[in-house]
């Protein structure tokens, strides 16, 4: 077998010490944008900015998801666009491209 392929036994691998990210249950039905997007952070070590032009309702209902995995979703059934740089994520609505 190829050393490059086993696991290091070492403990100095940094795929075996990454943590593993937080994964939530999310049930939304009917609630504010901004509400929604705030309430996602609350209580991680996340920073949310939320542009002041996100407006709307969401409603989803997702199990064992990644606060990446929820952001995606809501990026491709609602059009909000999120960035994330280290602990920061940024919020806005996406611009429809010009036809």
């Amino acid at each position: 077998m190829n050393a490059d392929l086993m696991p290091s036994l070492s403990g100095h691998d940094p795929i075996m010490r990454a943590p593993l990210e937080k994964r939530f249950r999310v049930n939304a039905h009917n609630v504010d944008a901004k509400a929604f997007f705030g309430s996602l952070v609350k209580g991680t070590p996340f920073n949310m900015v939320i542009h002041p032009d996100v407006k709307g309702r969401l409603s989803l209902s997702l199990r064992d998801v990644t606060l990446d995995e929820v952001l995606g979703v809501v990026s491709d059934i609602y059009g909000y666009h999120t960035t994330r740089q280290a602990t920061l994520f940024r919020s806005s609505r996406q611009r429809c491209a010009q036809k």
